[in-house]
Parts: structure tokens; sequence; C-alpha cells
């Protein structure tokens, strides 16, 4: 309802509504000349500016307005208000002294002149608005900052395939190193703050170098790309060209408030692992690569490689021997018993023992003599053989020590020798390996 506030000399009074005001007329306690404000305006009016109609009171003289049929009260008497002259106009007459007052009550009186059913078209600007908001935030999520040393044309390349992740809602990691090695980053599709353990482990005979490479750092993502500042070495100072093996361990993950509310939900990999090609344009100029660094490495080795191998052979020989030795023994009287085991010493003391004990002397010294700080510089990537050829002979000679025990037992056939025969076997398969990677460093 209305309200209206009334003007006497310089006093304001009210608000009023229209029922009190329609009273005070009534009982004669203002008339045509008061001046009289409704809410809202700004501008005080006589009273006859907000009254239209047929009847007129006495000793009140209204202002002629067009003639139109009003409702009355039985003793004839005019209802107030009957209409708003809207065209009314005149000067601010008024210095409020209530002007908060008056605000905060126009206020709340245009509120209740809304429509109810206009209130629903709230919700409906609400959530347009939420969804708009959302959506600008999710596209800003993905910030991915540009490193010095790759080209536009790589690192938009590298950007498209992290957002096409980002917006399929997976998570991936990549990597960018300079061609130099000594610049590195960390990229990521998964949005929001997050801290990483990195590790780089060089693959055997995929790297230029002859020493394992193994690599780790701490780095924390404030945006979808960052920029890796320190590495720590394990076992050697510095990157070489080649392929390595990336584990990557998500150890936390900071997101603000509108992050939560607003970022779709990721399945974030807590263990991340792929394989990186560093230090090289493509996977053909590295091979081409590779071929030359072991082809002058086996060049530069060749006799040493040869005397290698030779002793690889050997062990394996030996242990096939012994096991075929074993496989053709006969236990089917068992009063030959004490002859078989004197038979088997006999032959492992003349033919095997002697040359295990020599075997391992050998290439112990070998060993030791190569690690020497004067024959340092001189170390080469082979050295480390002698140190498995004499582990390789100690096992056989171990091996066959079990057999020779195994003689005593009571029961005594081929059966109770298939675990000792299973361990020479795995030795055999050693020696096969090693032969292997010998031969595949040749054919490089």
């Amino acid at each position: 309802m209305k309200k209206y506030f009334i003007k006497m000399n310089v006093d304001v009074f009210g608000p009023y509504e229209e029922t009190t005001l329609n009273a005070m007329f009534k009982n004669k306690q203002i008339d045509s000349e008061t001046l009289v404000k409704r809410l809202g305006n700004s501008d005080f009016l006589p009273l006859s500016h907000f009254i239209k109609s047929t009847v007129t009171p006495k000793k009140v003289k209204l202002q002629p307005v067009p003639t139109v049929a009003l409702p009355t009260t039985q003793d004839g008497a005019q209802e107030f208000p009957y209409q708003v002259n809207t065209n009314a106009t005149v000067s601010t007459l008024y210095t409020a002294r209530r002007g908060a007052e008056e605000a905060i009550l126009s206020l709340t009186d245009s509120f209740s002149s809304i429509k109810y059913y206009k209130l629903i078209f709230i919700p409906f600007i609400l959530m347009i608005s939420f969804f708009a908001f959302k959506t600008i935030y999710i596209k800003q999520a993905f910030n991915t900052t540009k490193p010095n040393f790759i080209k536009y044309a790589s690192f938009k390349k590298l950007t498209e395939t992290l957002k096409d992740s980002y917006n399929k809602k997976e998570h991936k990691w990549k990597f960018l190193l300079s061609n130099d090695l000594k610049q590195s980053w960390i990229a990521s599709s998964l949005p929001g703050n997050h801290i990483a353990h990195v590790s780089f482990q060089s693959i055997a005979q995929k790297v230029l170098s002859h020493k394992p490479i193994h690599a780790e750092t701490q780095v924390k993502l404030y945006s979808n790309t960052q920029e890796i500042k320190e590495w720590t070495f394990n076992k050697s100072d510095k990157f070489a060209p080649g392929l390595y093996k990336a584990t990557i361990t998500l150890l936390d993950r900071e997101l603000s408030v509108f992050d939560k509310l607003f970022l779709p939900e990721f399945k974030a990999k807590n263990i991340y692992e792929t394989k990186i090609l560093i230090g090289s344009p493509s996977k053909k100029a590295f091979i081409k690569d590779l071929k030359k660094f072991y082809k002058k490495t086996v060049k530069a080795n060749f006799t040493e490689i040869q005397d290698i191998e030779m002793k690889y052979k050997t062990l394996n020989n030996i242990a096939s021997q012994i096991t075929s030795y074993i496989d053709n023994l006969d236990f089917s009287k068992k009063s030959a018993k004490k002859k078989i085991k004197e038979k088997f010493v006999k032959k492992y003391h003349n033919e095997f023992g002697s040359f295990f004990t020599a075997f391992v002397v050998e290439n112990k010294q070998i060993y030791k003599n190569k690690k020497l700080p004067e024959n340092r510089s001189k170390l080469s990537p082979f050295t480390k053989h002698y140190s498995k050829l004499t582990n390789i002979a100690e096992q056989i000679g171990q091996i066959s020590v079990d057999t020779i025990d195994k003689f005593d037992s009571k029961s005594l056939d081929k059966n109770s020798f298939s675990k000792l025969k299973t361990q020479y076997k795995k030795v055999m398969k050693v020696t096969d390996k090693q032969l292997k990677s010998l031969k595949k460093l040749q054919r490089l």
C-alpha cells in the first residue's frame, strides 16, 4: 500500500497510509491545500494534485479536473486518494530531515510493487550467470607458459595435446628439454596447483653413456607448465642423449574453493610412467648416433670384449657339462653309491675345481687393477664384466660342493638332484644373457 508524508510549516509528518490520510481529510485535519508527498517522490504537492472528484467539500477549493464518476461513501465524502495525477509537477520544496528513512521506505515500497510472477525469472538469471562464470573459469584454468628454448610451432603442438587431454578430463604429463640438456620443463593437463616427484632412469644400451644415469627432483606446478630448476643425480653428474624411463609421483594437490566448485573431476594418477627420448631431434637420428657411439666403443675395446666373451662361454660350457654328467649317472644299484660319489668328486677336482680357483683369482685381480686410481682415465665400460664373471664362477663352485654333499643323503636318485640342476641352469641363463648383450654391441 502506498504511503505519504504531510508537510505543515517546516515540519514533516508521516509516513501515513492512504486510509489514514482519508480519515484525516474527512475529519478536516488537512485540506486540499495541504502539502503532501508520496513515498518515492521528491516534491511536496498540494493535496488537490492527488484528488479527482465530482464532489467538492465545503471550504476547500480544488483545482478543476476532468469530470469522472467516482465512488463515494454513504455521506457523500470523497475517498482518498482516488487517482494520482502523475502529470503534476512543482519545484522541490522539501529539504528532508528524514532522508535515510525515506530512502529505505521507498526501496521497500518499490519491491512491494513488483508483481509476484516476475520473481520466477530471478532463479533463471542466477542460473545463467552461474554457468557463464563457470565456463569462463574452466577455460582460464588451463594456462601454459612457453619456455625460451622451444620453437613456437612445437610448443603450440604440445599445448594442443595437453588441452585436448584437459577437455577429456585425462591426466597426462609431458617433458621439455633443451638441446644441450641444461634446461628442462614439465607440463601437465591436470588443473590446480600440484606437487610431484619426478625420476629419470636411463635405459640400458639406449643412451649415449656407459654409465647408468638416474636423476630425480621435486617440482610444484602453479600452472600447467613449470620449469625444473634443479636435478639430483645419483649415478652420474648430467644427462646424456638417449631413452629414459620417466616416473612421476603425485604428492599433493592444492585446490581453491573456486577450483573445487567449478573445475571438472579429473582422475588424477598418483603414479605416471612413460618413456622419453631426450637430446635428439628424432628417433631415427638417435638410432644413427647410438650406432656410431657403440661402434666406436667396440672398436676401442675389441680385444677386451673378445676376452670377456670367451670367459662367459667357458663358464656356460662347464655348467652344461656338470648338468649332463649328473643326468648320465646310474643310480640303479644302491651298492654303487660310494663309487658314483668318488667318480663325480674325482672328475670335478681334476677338471673343474682347480680351474674355478684360478679363474676367480685371475678375474678378481683384473677388476682390482682396472679400478686403481692411476687407471681410472683408461677405465672401459666393460670392466664391470670381470666382477660378474667372478660371481658366476663362485656360484658354480658352490653348487658343485652342494652336489657332492648330496651323495651322502639316504635317498639317492636322479630326482634328488633336480633342484641342483635348476640352479646350474639359472647360472647358464645369466651367462647367455651377457653373451647376447656383447653380441648386440658388436652388431651395432
